[in-house]
């Protein structure tokens, strides 16, 4: 390790014992863009391009400003040198002449910041919008892949913080101009002044250059605490529940506590950096404002410029620190553009967050059935499937049992292309489903989890989602074939119930069936349940296995279970071992020839005993 790597290696851990994250994490640096890529900043400012005409309008708003601002400074020397020269109609006609040209420039900043609000809240609306849908379309490797917060951030703050800078940015420029016509007039009442202005520059872009330096790291360090609490409180809320049953609420209270103290000492360590830039430049900016009231005093002695002149100089003289002041805060809104930009630009990274690909196929009239033609799939050296082939006709039920870890709900991924496979095909009516739609495969294959979603809407909301004009008979038919329906009668609202996040008020089982009655409302071709009995009692467990069967003219089904019991009626039934079909017959039969089968039989059947 040579003498860079090692203290890199000290200013890290350094690093990670005051804040919680690396110097390394803060600082490493964005990949360009390669050739023929959007660059990051562009990707996100064509959200703006739809308001050209707001922008024009801004744009010559903020000309006649800075020609304003200099008439202002003229007008307010002649207003001077007539009372000085007791001149009463040109003091009055420039008092009159200075007020409109103040209240026409207070107006025109008004209609400014109505058009960037305006402007804001729409490219931020279509940003969260679009990069939503980004992390929708993100593939089943691709969001487990994900921290929660670190992505809710993405979406929810940095378009904000964007907007606002972006706003800020043109700001600083219309001061920066303003400023510059202030300075502009300075030069033409004396070269002298103009010199020395620019001499009040440089030394603060000195400073300056210094300070914006710090400030990226600062700047970069906050927004990466402020995603690492997020996503620890994120999962503290998901977990409450098992939290309080180990009783874990002192350490992750501890954990937590640990983690504001991070976002503490980064804060108050930026607010000291800008604060004690703050200072240096005050101070040195009055030093230098000293001499530069001497110089002036010292043109009037000597003829140079008018009283006037000198009033307005004085009422003017912070011109050039403000101008340090708009580039500073020009730059600052660069950073956090640039920042804002890396940042949203990391969701449309193919390798951190994988999109799902379709064809461009559709599925018409659809039958509902299903084969596997020699597929095979691994996660990453693992194999899960070996060459796996078997086919489903339409209308027909399909079971298929194994040992944990065989491939079962991996048969299910497949089909709705939650994971593609590594080889072979599957096909639906004989069409390859990598080459349909979206649209074409999702309407018409319904996959049921075993631990399924529920929002954190009504019953009836959590319904519509399936089907957005289902009629209250759909929705009644659904829930009685889920065996739900007697349950939600007896709510007090019924149907207008809210079920909490993740569906916290119900139990398990009774998310399962509202899981199922979305399904049977959604009415597609084919329907797969993946355990998504496995918390009901043995009478709802069996009104559904009886609907699955009247349903056969309806759809076609096909069922992963543990519990036998739940598929011993399927037309026929899939035995998965050592991640290939070793089997493939109806219960009957399977009893008496597959050994494997015979096995998860018995075992059952004795749990069922000791219990």
């Amino acid at each position: 390790m040579d003498k860079k790597q090692e203290k890199l290696r000290k200013k890290d851990e350094k690093y990670l014992k005051k804040y919680g994250i690396t110097y390394s994490e803060v600082t490493q640096n964005i990949p360009k863009p390669k050739k023929g890529e959007v660059g990051y900043i562009r990707r996100f400012l064509k959200y703006y391009k739809p308001f050209i005409w707001q922008f024009a309008f801004i744009i010559i708003a903020t000309l006649a400003i800075v020609v304003g601002s200099y008439f202002t400074a003229y007008f307010t020397q002649s207003v001077t040198d007539s009372v000085i020269d007791l001149n009463w109609d040109s003091t009055l006609t420039n008092i009159l002449i200075l007020t409109a040209i103040l209240v026409g420039t207070y107006f025109v900043s008004y209609l400014t910041s109505i058009s960037w609000s305006f402007i804001k809240s729409r490219a931020t609306e279509k940003m969260r919008v679009d990069m939503s849908g980004r992390v929708v379309n993100l593939t089943s490797r691709g969001y487990k892949g994900i921290s929660t917060g670190n992505v809710v951030s993405r979406i929810t703050n940095d378009p904000n913080i964007l907007s606002q800078q972006l706003q800020s940015f043109w700001d600083s420029l219309d001061y920066i101009m303003t400023n510059c016509a202030f300075i502009v007039y300075f030069f033409l009442l004396h070269w002298s002044l103009g010199v020395y202005m620019i001499v009040v520059l440089i030394v603060d872009f000195i400073l300056l250059k210094l300070f914006l330096r710090q400030n990226k790291i600062n700047l970069r360090r906050n927004r990466l605490l402020s995603d690492k609490q997020i996503s620890y409180v994120t999962e503290f809320v998901r977990g409450s529940d098992d939290i309080k049953g180990l009783n874990l609420k002192g350490p992750i209270y501890s954990q937590n506590k640990l983690y504001s103290a991070f976002r503490y000492r980064s804060a108050m360590n930026s607010g000291y950096v800008r604060m004690n830039w703050g200072v240096c430049r005050s101070v040195l900016r009055e030093i230098l404002l000293l001499g530069y009231a001497i110089l002036g005093v010292y043109l009037i002695f000597n003829g140079n410029i008018t009283i006037g002149a000198i009033s307005t100089l004085i009422m003017y003289r912070n011109a050039p620190a403000n101008l340090s002041g708009s580039i500073t805060g020009l730059s600052m809104s660069i950073q956090e553009i640039k920042i804002s930009c890396e940042r949203m630009n990391e969701l449309y990274s193919d390798s951190k967050y994988p999109q799902e690909h379709f064809g461009k196929k559709k599925l018409s009239n659809y039958t509902g059935s299903l084969t596997f033609d020699n597929v095979s799939f691994k996660y990453e050296d693992e194999v899960v499937l070996d060459h796996v082939s078997f086919h489903l006709d339409a209308g027909k039920s399909l079971g298929i049992v194994g040992k944990s870890g065989a491939g079962k709900s991996t048969i299910l991924g497949l089909v709705n292309r939650l994971i593609d496979c590594n080889s072979g095909k599957i096909l639906l009516d004989n069409i390859d489903n990598k080459t349909l739609t979206e649209d074409a495969l999702r309407s018409n294959v319904s996959l049921v989890p075993q631990m399924p979603y529920i929002f954190n809407t009504t019953i009836r909301e959590n319904l519509l989602y399936a089907k957005a004009d289902a009629t209250d008979s759909e929705i009644e038919s659904a829930l009685k074939k889920a065996q739900f329906y007697d349950f939600v009668n007896t709510l007090p609202k019924g149907l207008e119930t809210m079920v909490g996040e993740g569906g916290v008020t119900l139990s398990g089982g009774q998310r399962q069936r509202l899981a199922l009655a979305r399904a049977f409302l959604k009415s597609s071709k084919l329907i797969m349940l993946d355990e998504a009995t496995s918390a009901l009692d043995n009478k709802n467990q069996e009104g559904v296995k009886q609907v699955i069967n009247s349903m056969k003219h309806e759809c076609s089904f096909v069922v992963v279970a543990h519990r036998l019991s739940t598929i011993v009626d399927c037309d026929e039934i899939i035995v998965l071992d050592n991640h290939r079909i070793v089997a493939q017959d109806t219960h009957n039969q399977l009893m008496r020839t597959c050994p494997q089968y015979i096995e998860l039989y018995k075992l059952e059947k004795e749990q069922s005993e000791n219990k």
